[in-house]
């Protein structure tokens, strides 16, 4: 299997991997830190985005789509 890499840009919001199972949830990308990127969560079981953390590269998997963040839910405006 092959992957591709993406390469993020500032604000945008993304599928990321997260779990051993191949889950996925929306992240927003912030920015790079070390050999990872910054992003913020969202966690859509409790309607909230989480603290800045680093993901691995590996772990951006591909871009959300405005269908993607009407299904889960996605509030931009409760970033601050």
């Amino acid at each position: 299997m092959t992957s591709v890499t993406i390469t993020p840009k500032l604000q945008h919001l993304y599928h990321c991997r997260y779990g051993h199972q191949g889950a996925r949830q929306i992240c927003l990308f912030l920015g790079h830190k070390g050999d990872g990127y910054l992003v913020r969560k969202w966690l859509a079981s409790s309607a909230r985005w989480t603290k800045p953390m680093v993901i691995g590269q590996r772990d951006v998997l591909c871009f959300a789509t405005r269908a993607d963040l009407k299904k889960a839910n996605v509030r931009i405006n409760l970033l601050n």
